[in-house]
């Protein structure tokens, strides 16, 4: 129960933060526990499209089951270069970065679109 209270408050509060609304496109860092739980709190929250990073298939479908319209395999420059295609250069609203490195930060900052969370 600790277990699952707390990966859960996790994603939940990554969304938060971000201040994740209807209608937004957010990307999601991380396909851990943490990643898939704030793929479905962003989707709880009404965002219109999720980009879950995920380079596991068995996450890819858990991260779909859970409300991620677009998987992107890609890290670094080329998954910010995806995202950046993905949203016809202009970035995802929100970026959730659920991993906790130097790398996955870049690539969430990278990922956002100006003035984007």
């Amino acid at each position: 129960m600790l277990a699952s209270s707390d990966v859960f408050g996790t994603g939940w509060f990554a969304a938060d933060a971000a201040n994740v609304r209807p209608g937004m496109t957010v990307a999601v860092v991380g396909d851990g526990a943490v990643g898939l739980l704030a793929v479905l709190s962003a989707k709880h929250k009404g965002a219109e499209r999720i980009i879950a990073m995920s380079r596991h298939a068995a996450r890819q479908a858990l991260a779909r089951e859970f409300g991620a319209t677009d998987i992107v395999a890609d890290r670094g420059d080329q998954g910010v270069a995806r995202i950046k295609e993905l949203t016809k250069g202009i970035g995802a609203d929100a970026v959730l970065e659920c991993v906790g490195t130097q790398e996955s930060m870049m690539q969430a900052i990278g990922s956002a679109r100006p003035a984007g969370s």
